[in-house]
């Protein structure tokens, strides 16, 4: 049949072959690639990586010491449990059992304190009393050599001389410098306080020397009572 066809029909007839074949191609790729409807689309995601494992290294008073890969959030009881647990000397209150551990931290397990020991000795000392020797049977024993008894003459008592007193003078109170006394020692004279003192002070820096016990009426505050008084106990000088 196809040898009938001329050359023309027969490149037609290809090309409608050609044209069905990527058709039907076509359609079963679209089918495949399309969704059944009512399934859900799955789809994957990559999982987050975990945290990365530590690194602990365990000293002191534990089995094994040594450096441990303990996971992440692990305690300090893991790392001694890694380490073989504690020793017999182990203080198990030195560290912190419920304690999160850190990358590269050190777990330091301390000793027990050394049990005081005291040691009695037995060596005689110069202070221990010995024992007298007691002489065999065979040695006599030394006589005793019996010493003269010689009395005792206590010397007779010397009669007591009444000791001698001499009556002290009472000395006389040193008179204030009415001119030249400054201003504590102006106030030991009676009646005359921190004030009046200072008011004493200045008039004589102004008026010079006081001449006479009355001139002292020329500083106020100071009475004929006052002058009566500060004359008994003080001087022109």
């Amino acid at each position: 049949m196809l040898t009938s066809l001329t050359p023309v029909q027969k490149v037609v007839l290809v090309i409608a072959a050609a044209a069905l074949v990527l058709g039907v191609g076509l359609t079963v790729v679209s089918r495949v690639n399309r969704a059944e409807p009512g399934q859900p689309t799955v789809q994957y995601e990559p999982a987050e990586p975990g945290p990365a494992p530590i690194h602990v290294d365990v000293v002191g008073e534990v089995v094994r010491p040594g450096l441990y890969r303990l996971p992440a959030g692990a305690r300090v009881e893991d790392a001694v449990r890694a380490a073989g647990g504690f020793t017999l000397r182990a203080r198990v209150s030195s560290v912190n059992r419920a304690a999160f551990l850190d990358d590269g931290q050190q777990v330091c397990v301390e000793a027990k304190a050394p049990a005081e020991t005291t040691t009695s000795s037995t060596a005689t000392t110069d202070e221990t009393p010995h024992e007298p020797a007691t002489a065999s049977p065979s040695q006599p024993r030394p006589s005793r050599t019996q010493l003269p008894i010689v009395p005792v003459v206590r010397p007779a008592p010397q009669p007591e001389v009444p000791a001698t007193t001499t009556p002290t003078t009472p000395m006389k109170p040193q008179r204030v410098r009415l001119n030249s006394a400054g201003l504590e020692k102006l106030q030991e004279l009676p009646g005359v306080g921190p004030e009046l003192a200072q008011r004493i002070l200045y008039y004589r820096h102004e008026h010079g020397k006081f001449r006479s016990f009355e001139e002292l009426g020329n500083v106020k505050g100071v009475g004929a009572k006052t002058i009566a008084n500060i004359r008994t106990a003080a001087t022109l000088n």
